[in-house]
């Protein structure tokens, strides 16, 4: 098996076979990897096997850094992806356990969150507020 993917994609083939996507994980799987098919059908195979062996797939609990790591770069796609590949569990389940995660983590480390590239900093309402009420008390006292 080619070891020379990026783990994003690992982490996407995976989740399509978890989700029993065979086809779709084989041809993201070529894509990457440059092999053939009948090769890319035996690798894909075994990691289907690997994947769903009932012994060797316990559901566990998820590796936090990770998933805090992508919170904190904006990807929220990908931290519901990896706690749903980490922990077995379904959508829902991984989405509802990632917004509580990340309401946690803007409240105690709001300064660990990085903006898009071109984004600017949000930093709510007070700012124009305190303006609106400058400007407020200029017109009412002229």
């Amino acid at each position: 098996m080619s070891n020379n993917l990026p783990d994003s994609v690992w982490l996407e083939i995976k989740t399509l076979l978890k989700a029993g996507r065979r086809i779709e994980a084989i041809k993201l799987y070529r894509e990457h990897s440059g092999l053939g098919l009948a090769e890319a059908k035996r690798d894909m195979d075994r990691l289907f096997e690997e994947l769903h062996a009932p012994a060797e797939q316990p559901a566990g609990k998820p590796d936090l850094a990770q998933i805090h790591e992508a919170l904190f770069q904006n990807r929220k796609i990908e931290a519901i992806k990896l706690y749903r590949l980490m922990s077995g569990s379904g959508l829902k389940e991984a989405k509802d356990a990632v917004d509580k995660m990340e309401i946690e983590l803007r409240a105690s480390s709001p300064a660990s969150f990085t903006f898009a590239k071109g984004e600017p900093a949000k930093v709510g309402c007070t700012g124009v507020l305190v303006l609106v009420t400058a400007v407020a008390m200029l017109l009412a006292g002229l």
